[in-house]
């Protein structure tokens, strides 16, 4: 089911026939190089142990990167000012194409598609990591900035490739059991990452904390070269032009049905909740929390009961279509986002409700994200796994550091209010735009 496209090719008739479908200056390429024939596929336990321990990994070198390293280096007193270098490194993740396109142009004849760029990026993830355990923070910040522009970059190269595999085992009905394992791994990697570091960090030090995350890497490591690829995927890609790759990254939202519409979509999905998340700290911080109470509700409480709701969202997903599923859940967050624009009214009159507020947009999201991510695995063709993932997910994440950018800017100029009001209405926008021009591709995946 997941590869209907090519075992289709099967019995078309041979040449007049292949460039039909396409329709792109790509297709010279593939007649050259014929794309192997794969069969259905059913994810097995060890695949999905992979795929939850990549996710989880993925994004506990973020939380390690932007909330501990961040945390250790302010302890040691370095200055805000200072410490924007560190942050930036996080901007690497937007050229996430990039590594995507060395995926997909240099594919090894052995070990595999994928597991051969996971294993060289975990490889240079652990390099990186013992670099700063002999580095002293207090003395070579400027030595740290070099080391971790290098981790943040190998990191998001082990994104790619953990991404573009997902995609390229799951068949459709499984993708929204993948977009809720991505979730579900996202909370507990920034957890383990942040929360977790931190907390060695303060017992043990900054040595110790590192070694942790070290530890984390050797065991996703060892688990990755136990890793077998299925026979239909070890076969070596047709080596292409990095020109055809970048023809790709052009041609892909004319190629996709109605794939202008899809981009507007795409980075519009995010956008309402990402401008009222932005805002959290400062507003409670505004409405009188301490720094312990927000943590332990921004980075305990509520993640446990995102994590407890995520199932949910794999069941929803097998059983009604993506456009419905995000229509309804993006409907759901209007009233939410609205309603936190009395955030202060509703803390006079109960201090915790601006957290059941906060707690219920969360859900909410955290329910839309995997079906959003199965709509990104579905609009991916096979052959181009990592790339079209990689420019999708660059969409998304350029839509949420505008939104984040724009919410501060205009809380600082229109107060708390005027933003979460704003994302009301891009949120009724998006949802009114989903169940209007959407349209999913399950018969071809």
């Amino acid at each position: 089911m997941a590869y209907r496209r090519h075992t289709h090719s099967k019995t078309a008739p041979p040449a007049p026939q292949i460039a039909e479908p396409q329709k792109s200056s790509l297709h010279s390429s593939t007649q050259n190089h014929p794309i192997p024939v794969m069969p259905p596929y059913t994810p097995t336990r060890r695949d999905w142990l992979l795929l939850t321990a990549a996710g989880a990994f993925k994004f506990t070198l973020v939380g390690f990167t932007l909330v501990a390293v961040m945390t250790m280096l302010k302890t040691y007193g370095y200055t805000l000012e200072q410490l924007s270098w560190v942050f930036l490194l996080g901007s690497v993740e937007a050229a996430k194409v990039l590594f995507a396109i060395a995926i997909e142009r240099y594919c090894p004849a052995r070990g595999g598609r994928f597991r051969f760029w996971l294993l060289v990026s975990l490889a240079g993830i652990a390099a990186s990591l013992v670099l700063l355990m002999l580095l002293d923070p207090r003395r070579h910040f400027f030595l740290l900035l070099p080391v971790l522009f290098v981790l943040s970059c190998f990191g998001v190269l082990f994104g790619s490739a953990s991404v573009g595999l997902g995609s390229l085992l799951l068949p459709y009905r499984a993708r929204g059991h993948g977009g809720v394992i991505q979730v579900v791994a996202a909370r507990a990697g920034k957890m383990i990452g942040g929360a977790g570091v931190l907390w060695i960090f303060q017992q043990y030090g900054w040595a110790s904390a590192v070694a942790a995350t070290l530890a984390f890497t050797f065991l996703v490591l060892l688990q990755t070269a136990l890793y077998r690829e299925p026979e239909a995927f070890r076969q070596p890609a047709p080596a292409r032009r990095l020109s055809d790759l970048f023809k790709r990254l052009a041609l892909f939202w004319r190629e996709t049905p109605r794939g202008k519409t899809w981009f507007a979509l795409l980075f519009a999905s995010c956008i309402p909740y990402a401008a009222t998340a932005t805002t959290f700290t400062p507003e409670l911080t505004d409405l009188g929390w301490t720094p312990k109470q927000i943590g332990i509700v921004l980075t305990a409480v509520i993640p446990l009961a995102c994590m407890a709701a995520t199932p949910a969202a794999g069941l929803l997903a097998r059983k009604y279509s993506r456009r419905g599923l995000m229509s309804v859940l993006l409907a759901v967050q209007v009233p939410v986002l609205a309603s936190l624009a009395f955030a202060k009214e509703a803390a006079a009159l109960h201090p915790m409700l601006p957290a059941v507020q906060i707690g219920l947009l969360n859900i909410g999201y955290t329910l839309l994200l995997p079906v959003v991510m199965a709509a990104i695995m579905d609009k991916s063709r096979s052959e181009y796994a990592a790339l079209d993932n990689a420019l999708q997910l660059s969409i998304m994440l350029a839509g949420t550091y505008a939104a984040g950018f724009a919410a501060l800017r205009l809380a600082h100029k229109s107060g708390y209010p005027a933003v979460h009001l704003c994302a009301a209405a891009a949120g009724a926008i998006v949802c009114f735009g989903v169940w209007r021009w959407f349209r999913e591709d399950c018969p071809s995946q």
